[in-house]
Parts: structure tokens; C-alpha cells; sequence
């Protein structure tokens, strides 16, 4: 469930122009927890959380990665969507 509240509040705060070392601090308290607890279902959203704070498109890749290798199709597919879209840049 921390992983879920510290994503959320990153989210939240990103959304909204939050301090970017603050998001940061959480997503990357999020992303550590994620081995500790096993809770893998969370990386992909944590790590596509940090390419949209940092404008990377390797990490959206990797979330890429991610969504499709636990068999989230849907999320998958809207990234690609969006990756394929969008001109190469960052990361």
C-alpha cells in the first residue's frame, strides 16, 4: 500500500507543480520499496511517473518494458501509442 500512497502523492503533486525533488524523494522511496515488498505490479507505473517528471524516454521505455512483461496490454499499448507520437527526445 506505500507504494500505492507514494505513487499517488507523486502524481498528485506533479499534477499540480509540485516541488520536483520532493516528487522525486517519493518515487524513488516508491521504487525502492518495490523489491523489498514485491510488489513488481507497481515499477512500471513508478518508473513511467519518473519519465514524465524528468522528460526521459529511456525510462518511458523501460516502463514500456515493464507494462508488457506483466501483461499489462492496455497500459502497454497507450505508451507505445504515446512514445510512437511523440518526437524523440531525452533519455
Amino acid at each position: 500500500m506505500e507504494c500505492l500512497a507514494l505513487l499517488t502523492r507523486a502524481q498528485m503533486f506533479r499534477a499540480t507543480g509540485g516541488d520536483v525533488n520532493e516528487i522525486s524523494a517519493d518515487l524513488d522511496a516508491a521504487l525502492a520499496l518495490v523489491p523489498e515488498t514485491g510488489a513488481l505490479s507497481y515499477e512500471p507505473f513508478i518508473r513511467e511517473e519518473f519519465g514524465r517528471l524528468t522528460d526521459d524516454r529511456a525510462e518511458l521505455r523501460e516502463a514500456l518494458r515493464l507494462y508488457s512483461a506483466i501483461g499489462a496490454t492496455g497500459h502497454a499499448r497507450r505508451l507505445r501509442t504515446e512514445l510512437d507520437r511523440s518526437p524523440s527526445q531525452g533519455g
